[in-house]
């Protein structure tokens, strides 16, 4: 049975894990979740697996939007593997509630553990860190590849218990609500030599020149991508980034974002 992977990634470590899977799995392809796919149309007889980020304790909004629009047989085999930097809390039950409403089951509830990146809050961790972090990840990858290939059921993973809980329930819906608008912290430094990789890779198309300024349309997801590829390091966010480092996985170009 062929297995088709989709995934959304911002600073590819979405994308590296996906890519892993891919090479474990029998019969997978990978598919970019991006809003100018059309992924309405019905597919049959696979096996699914969905890859994305944790955001705010959360599936980011473009997944959401996916899920929405998700066009399979109830019963079909869905797994997923959730990475996150931080914290995972509840996010994998917000995501089995989603598709509970489209009378779907996840059938394997996996997360992964990979560096953190949302650079407004914190920097980038050490490449030492970072290492550690991946080595695990490839452990981690190999069970949820078993998993797959034996069509196995496996428990939604969870963490931090009651606390977890109640960060995304809490959080969750309020936070994401008003992440379309939060690109207005957005700005440009000196640096911008006007090379519009950011409008090549943004997942929304949501950044446009004008007049030889880039604008934000606020429509984000706040995936970073544009902060995080920049090749100048010149777009930053609030006050605090332009002191910071910038982090994509090792394994990940800017042109695997282009479409």
């Amino acid at each position: 049975m062929k297995t088709k992977i989709y995934y959304f990634s911002g600073t590819g470590n979405s994308l590296a894990v996906a890519k892993e899977l891919a090479g474990g799995i029998a019969d997978a392809e990978l598919i970019p979740i991006t809003y100018s796919f059309d992924h309405s149309q019905k597919i049959d007889d696979v096996k699914v697996g969905l890859v994305f980020p944790v955001y705010c304790w959360g599936p980011p909004l473009i997944v959401v939007d996916f899920i929405k629009k998700l066009n399979v047989d109830p019963g079909t085999y869905i797994f997923t593997a959730a990475t996150y930097g931080g914290m995972l809390a509840y996010s994998l039950k917000i995501l089995q509630k989603l598709l509970k409403e489209r009378n779907l089951e996840l059938s394997a509830g996996f997360s992964i553990n990979m560096p953190g990146n949302y650079v407004p809050l914190y920097n980038v961790w050490s490449e030492e860190k970072q290492k550690q972090i991946f080595d695990k990840a490839k452990t981690k990858i190999k069970k949820i590849v078993d998993t797959v290939n034996a069509q196995e059921r496996y428990k939604t993973e969870t963490n931090l218990g009651p606390f977890g809980m109640f960060l995304s329930n809490a959080f969750y819906s309020g936070m994401m609500g008003k992440m379309k608008e939060a690109d207005k912290s957005f700005w440009v430094d000196e640096k911008c030599n006007k090379c519009e990789i950011c409008i090549k890779i943004c997942p929304a198309g949501n950044i446009k020149m004008n007049d030889g300024k880039l604008e934000w349309q606020h429509k984000c997801e706040q995936c970073l991508r544009c902060l995080h590829w920049c090749p100048e390091k010149a777009i930053q966010f609030g006050k605090k980034t332009q002191s910071r480092g910038r982090y994509h996985h090792p394994d990940t170009k800017v042109q695997d974002f282009i479409s």
